[in-house]
């Protein structure tokens, strides 16, 4: 699994100042307080962490943890197939748990395009939605700033931040408790410099505690960390109206549970003409389903002597397109694609209909066939 982050993200060196270091959270501890609603995030591509919070089924992360900067196609830089796991903690990979639960889409600030620089952890905030509870039936409470309100990670309140480490396994980590202040970056961009986070945090929780004696609640998301070898610091997207109208979006999108699922496979042979030009098409009738759709998963098998000769794509029945493979693979033989998610391209379009993969042959010498195509639809 490949942990990205938009920073070069450092452990903290020894002598800094007691709970301002990366450290393990007891397991005692796991099923308590502000680890309750904390959890990993994971995708084909990436590992982040979420927290539970407004709604049993929603969570929010940090953008980037499901956002591709280096997809070919920026229509599909948005992934898919995302998986949240609360509580996990220990070394196994969350991925071979029974008790993940797959996410059904997010809602993202719209002017978000990936981290090229600062400003850019201003919008990295996406909050996922489930059809089922994430963490138990609870969600962990959240305070964001209104107007021009000072926003409380702004204060010496007592704060934790909360995410998994990549340095440590599949454990939960924690920095803190601290009173150390955070200060406006940019926008609703808030950095810390003598705090520390590791890769794996992002999308983390920044707790605080409002009062002396009071709970901790969610103000935040860990965005970024510092660049520089050995040095502290630690950004976080804090709360604000467009991150609650984020998490209402998502709370009405988790009330849609009527999602059905079917599976249509095709596996009789079909030839592709050598430098043919002209698309062969393999029609995918799929009926049954709700309206629209959720999901969308591609699994196939061609063979072919030299794979980086074709183009692939799976059209929808209305005539949405999304490339599925596109002349990679110099000098390697025989494509093999198994699970492919594709859903941010069809998401909300017609389900029901004739799908059809498009395949075809771009160079002289060399033929090849169509063994097998599954494509797996959700609808709701």
């Amino acid at each position: 699994m490949k942990i990205l982050f938009p920073l070069v993200w450092l452990v903290l060196s020894l002598g800094m100042a007691p709970g301002q270091s990366v450290e393990r959270v007891p397991t005692g501890e796991i099923d308590s307080g502000v680890y309750r609603y904390s959890g990993i995030l994971w995708n084909a591509l990436s590992q982040g962490s979420a927290t539970v919070v407004r709604h049993p089924r929603i969570a929010v992360s940090a953008a980037h943890v499901v956002y591709d900067d280096f997809a070919f196609d920026p229509g599909a830089a948005w992934l898919s197939g995302n998986f949240f796991l609360a509580r996990h903690h220990d070394s196994q990979d969350p991925a071979d748990s029974a008790d993940a639960k797959p996410l059904r889409g997010f809602w993202n600030l719209s002017s978000y395009g990936g981290t090229a620089s600062e400003v850019d952890f201003h919008r990295d905030v996406v909050v996922h939605y489930a059809y089922e509870e994430l963490a138990g039936g609870g969600f962990a409470g959240w305070v964001a700033k209104n107007s021009n309100v000072t926003h409380p990670l702004n204060l010496t309140h007592s704060k934790i931040l909360v995410g998994y480490a990549s340095t440590d396994s599949f454990f939960m980590n924690r920095t803190g408790p601290f009173t150390s202040r955070f200060r406006r970056s940019y926008g609703m961009h808030l950095w810390n410099p003598s705090v520390a986070v590791i890769s794996g945090m992002s999308g983390g929780g920044a707790f605080l505690r409002r009062g002396a004696s009071g709970d901790y609640v969610l103000g935040g998301v860990i965005v970024s960390g510092n660049p520089k070898d050995g040095a502290p610091g630690a950004g976080i997207r804090a709360f604000d109206s467009n991150s609650n109208r984020l998490m209402s979006l998502a709370v009405q999108s988790a009330a849609r549970t009527s999602a059905t699922t079917v599976t249509v496979n095709r596996t009789e042979p079909v030839e592709v003409p050598d430098n043919a030009r002209t698309w062969t098409i393999v029609k995918l009738p799929v009926s049954g389903l709700p309206p629209t759709v959720e999901e969308v998963q591609v699994s196939l098998s061609i063979t072919h002597p030299w794979v980086s000769d074709l183009e692939v794509v799976l059209r929808s029945p209305s005539r949405r397109t999304r490339i599925m493979f596109q002349r990679e693979g110099q000098g390697l033989e025989n494509l093999q694609l198994r699970g492919v998610v594709a859903s941010e391209s069809f998401r909300g379009t017609l389900a029901n209909g004739d799908w059809e993969l498009l395949v075809r042959d771009l160079e002289d010498l060399d033929t090849g066939t169509i063994d097998s195509v599954e494509l797996k639809i959700t609808g709701r």
